[in-house]
């Protein structure tokens, strides 16, 4: 297991932070550059959640500076080779959203939480189903295109051909 990891983390570059021109190291952090990726990837999985959130928010996690300085520094989880090992994508919409200071507010709400708890569950229910719908509508506007074409090109054609 411990090859993998090893593995998987060669792969992706993994930019555990800097210090100006300095890369942190396990001494600095205090953790394994592993368990370090563990840590944060959970946490930001962690943010999927609008009860979590809600969480942090009344628990004023959003009104210390370090902790917000921390969500803007795991940003980096928004590049594709960090994104592909999120199972929650909706962690990192939160994570983008966290940024402001009016969602902040808001998600301390108790009923704010809530709607973007439902958001989320409705989000979740039809996305599949939206995405087949409008597929099968874009291969029948392809389809009627390119009959629509075809019956424009007869039509021009049959002219010339029997009245000349």
């Amino acid at each position: 297991m411990q090859a993998v990891w090893d593995k998987l983390l060669a792969q992706c570059d993994i930019c555990l932070g800097f210090v100006g021109c300095r890369r942190l190291t396990e001494a600095d952090v205090g953790l394994p550059d592993r368990e370090r990726f563990v840590l944060e990837l959970e946490f930001i999985q962690c943010l999927a959640s609008p009860q979590y959130l809600n969480w942090l928010a009344q628990n004023r996690y959003f009104e210390d500076p370090a902790f917000l300085n921390y969500l803007k520094y795991l940003q980096y989880w928004r590049k594709p080779e960090y994104a592909r090992f999120i199972i929650y994508p909706h962690a990192l919409q939160f994570l983008a959203l966290l940024q402001t200071p009016e969602f902040r507010t808001a998600i301390a709400n108790p009923s704010y939480m809530d709607t973007v708890h439902s958001q989320q569950f409705y989000h979740w229910q039809h996305f599949r189903s939206n995405r087949v719908a409008e597929a099968l509508q874009q291969q029948q506007r392809h389809a009627a295109h390119t009959d629509g074409e075809g019956g424009k090109k007869e039509q021009l054609q049959q002219p010339g051909e029997p009245g000349s």
